[in-house]
């Protein structure tokens, strides 16, 4: 498959912090990457933090969440793909490492440890989907992957779900705060399904039906101001892991206060998606670890993620994502794994800084922000 020419359309943050579509060069993959067409992009909260909070810099593509089609296969990796397969994939978007790469482009270069390659033939949506439903489409293949591999992390890595046996007493709990994020809802899937874990999950009320066909237990609304007390009653005190998707100064304590008061477990592990550590935690429990899930060196290089923050890759956590990613990619060929409701969003890679805006803004609640590349203006 030929490339028209050595330029492209990505969403590019220019010097005043604003993102536009332009004409770019299309990035260079090596031996161990693959070259893919986009067609189908979806939104995550990271992708607005990198342009407000100052993590991205000037001049780079946007995008972290994408499909397509591979067009061009690293020398080391064609035992395993070719030209022509559908994958979706998820990268490290407006990065310092690799400011030419991103999702919201015409093409982009992934890492196979982050990419699912898939079996069935995907297709286009044709409009937007309030309900939950197979991963038969670019746009829904798009909205899982970033999510994928954040839950591998945390759920496979940090709490140490497993494959083979349950790592949970049968009345014991797994929490996740923040349930009706793309996250959550990935999160309680594999808890539910895939671990055996009994699920706790906190959303909006709103979402309490739509969490529990996904496989939630409990749904808890977080707008009550007695959420907590009523974790520990419904669970009687027995969340032991936990998952803070939300991750604020606020919400790392509501999810700590949640967990069990029973000083006889041994250890209760709080996983969380926002570099927040125990320092942020009022009265920490003894027996409480809060472990820190990122996901952008599991493809086993470091991550300048700013100018004063550099994350440097774990063996053993690439190593796990390894493993979940094999594991996710038979799961999800088997049609097990559901994707979300996904709003579809009209305009293409013109799309993108007004849906950044609805997901900083809060508007928008257990939905997945997609794009088709072809709705793009020329």
């Amino acid at each position: 498959m030929s490339l028209p020419n050595s330029l492209y359309r990505a969403v590019i943050l220019d010097r005043n912090r604003k993102l536009n579509v332009e004409i770019a060069n299309i990035p260079i993959h090596d031996d161990n990457q693959l070259l893919i067409r986009v067609v189908a992009a979806a939104l995550n909260p990271t992708d607005w933090k990198h342009v407000k909070l100052g993590w991205g810099p000037n001049n780079a593509v946007a995008g972290s969440d994408c499909s397509g089609v591979v067009v061009k296969v690293g020398e080391n990796l064609k035992d395993i793909y070719r030209v022509g397969d559908q994958v979706s994939s998820t990268l490290h978007g407006l990065s310092r490492d690799t400011p030419d790469n991103g999702a919201f482009a015409d093409y982009c270069v992934v890492d196979p440890e982050f990419t699912i390659k898939y079996k069935q033939t995907l297709s286009l949506l044709s409009k937007s989907s309030d309900c939950v439903g197979d991963i038969d489409t670019f746009e829904a293949a798009a909205s899982i992957t970033l999510s994928l591999v954040t839950v591998g992390q945390s759920l496979f890595h940090f709490l140490k779900g497993s494959f083979e046996e349950k790592t949970l007493k049968d009345d014991e709990y797994y929490l996740v705060w923040g349930g009706a994020t793309s996250f959550g809802q990935i999160a309680i899937q594999f808890a539910k399904h895939v671990f055996q874990w009994n699920v706790v999950a906190v959303a909006s009320k709103k979402n309490e039906a739509l969490l529990k066909e996904l496989g939630a237990d409990i749904v808890i609304d977080y707008h009550d101001a007695d959420a907590v007390e009523q974790i520990k009653a419904k669970t009687n005190d027995k969340v032991i892991i936990a998952t803070d998707a939300i991750a604020n100064s606020h919400t790392i304590q509501f999810t700590h206060d949640a967990t069990s008061n029973d000083e006889t477990v041994e250890r209760i592990i709080i996983d969380n998606l926002n570099l927040l550590g125990e320092e942020k935690i009022k009265n920490l429990k003894k027996n409480v670890q809060v472990t820190k899930t990122l996901m952008y060196p599991l493809n086993g290089k470091p991550v300048q993620l700013t100018e004063d923050i550099l994350i440097e890759s774990d063996a053993s956590s690439v190593e796990d994502n390894k493993i979940f990613m094999k594991f996710a990619q038979d799961y999800i060929n088997q049609g097990k794994l559901k994707h979300g409701p996904l709003k579809l969003l009209p305009k293409g890679l013109g799309s993108v800084s007004e849906g950044l805006d609805l997901l900083q803004e809060k508007k928008i609640s257990c939905q997945k922000l997609v794009l088709k590349i072809s709705d793009t203006v020329p």
